[in-house]
């Protein structure tokens, strides 16, 4: 690995991920051959780029109601059961498809 340039970034949101991509290809950084990009929230950042980001695409509707019903057992007094996993999917995307002897 070149020193300073990571394998593999995650962004937090897809606009981060858009800028990460801005900056890595202005320094002449190969995505997805020399660095894989991700982002923890798909967006239309992710879906646009050029590559196009991989992300994380929650479920809002099912992430909300669990929420709601954590909340809802606080404001009522209630202990709140968690962790609650909802259902999620990894977009796979250009920029972290590895192909060769670089997969």
């Amino acid at each position: 690995m070149d020193a300073g340039i990571p394998d593999a970034i995650l962004c937090h949101t897809g606009r981060q991920a858009a800028g990460v991509l801005t900056g890595l290809t202005a320094r002449g950084v190969a995505v997805p051959d020399r660095t894989m990009l991700a982002a923890a929230s798909d967006s239309e950042h992710t879906r646009h780029s050029r590559p196009a980001i991989s992300a994380v695409e929650l479920h809002a509707g099912e992430t909300t109601l669990a929420l709601l019903d954590l909340l809802q057992a606080r404001i009522a007094g209630e202990p709140s059961a968690g962790p609650v996993l909802t259902t999620a999917r990894f977009r796979v995307r250009a920029s972290s498809r590895r192909t060769g002897t670089n997969a």
